[in-house]
Formats: structure tokens, sequence, C-alpha cells
């Protein structure tokens, strides 16, 4: 809560109690905090994107509840883009038309995107090749484009497709 708060008073001044009420030692402090962070919002003259990534990683439960409980108080205007590889629990505001929900398969690249990367980093491959590497990389953005640095590094492009691992030393570097 507390963060959240800090980064939307660094786009606009937030009401004093929303911090008044993160100091309070207790546990109802965040869900005190955040009526007076949405009346705060509510008073706002413009519109605004929330990013929470790797929400994911929240260890408490509280944590979850109060995503939970701004996105579903968040003023017209607002909108909240929460990145995770957990389900959040907004049932409630996907039966109301108020979230839309983009899964692994909806990110994935297509054949056709993948040749516009593989084009883009100067690599010509045929269908078969392109299609090799879709099914490689499972379309991953960032996979696709570090493929496409391997393949471009080696001499046959259909040969380095198929040939694709976790052992390139492209892709070693990027989970290093």
């Amino acid at each position: 809560a507390g963060h959240v708060a800090l980064a939307l008073h660094r786009i606009e001044p937030l009401d004093p109690a929303v911090f008044r009420a993160l100091a309070v030692g207790d546990g109802a402090r965040h869900l005190a905090a955040l009526a007076h962070l949405l009346t705060s919002l509510r008073t706002w003259d413009r519109p605004g994107v929330l990013v929470l990534d790797d929400v994911h990683e929240l260890g408490s439960v509280a944590a979850l509840n109060f995503i939970r409980a701004l996105a579903a108080g968040l003023p017209a205007g607002f909108h909240l883009a929460v990145g995770s590889r957990l389900p959040l629990g907004f049932g409630r505001l996907r039966s109301e038309g108020r979230s839309v929900e983009f899964g692994v398969q909806d990110l994935a690249f297509t054949k056709e995107e993948t040749r516009a990367v593989l084009a883009h980093a100067g690599v010509d491959c045929s269908d078969d090749t392109v299609g090799e590497l879709v099914q490689r990389t499972e379309g991953w953005p960032a996979g696709v484009y570090l493929a496409a640095l391997a393949i471009r590094a080696a001499s046959d492009a259909a040969l380095a497709a198929s040939g694709l691992s976790g052992d390139d030393p492209y892709i070693q570097d990027y989970f290093r």
C-alpha cells in the first residue's frame, strides 16, 4: 500500500490522510489508507494507469487483498494493469465486464510476428524454420528475439533454429 501511495503521490500530491493511515501500526492500516487513497484519486482531473508487475511475488494476503480492493474501487478514468503468474481473484470484476485478462496464449508471438522479429534482426528463414522457432520458444517474445540473435550469428539459419537450446550464449546471458 505504501509503495502504491508513494508512486501516485509523485504524480500528484495525495491527501496526507493516506500517509497518516499507513503510519498506524495495526493490520487495518492498508484498508484505511485505501479509502483515503481512492478519495484522493477521485479529485484528480486526469485519467491514469497504475502498473503493478510481478504481483505473484507479494508474500502477504493483506497485500493481495489491498490490490483487489484497489482494483474494485478505482474511479472512472483510472486503470490498473497487473502482471502476475498467478490468478488474482478478480472474478467479480470480470463478471461485471471491468476486467480484461491476457494469458500466455494472448501474449505469444504468431508466425507472422516471429517472422517480423527475424526480419528486423536481418534473418531470413523458411516457413518451416519460422514454425519450428515459434514451437521451440512457445512464442515467448524475448525468446524469439534471443533466437533471432543466435540464428543471425550462425551460418545456417535452419540448423541454428533446430538446434536452439538453453545453452546458446545469448540465452544463457539473458538468464544470467
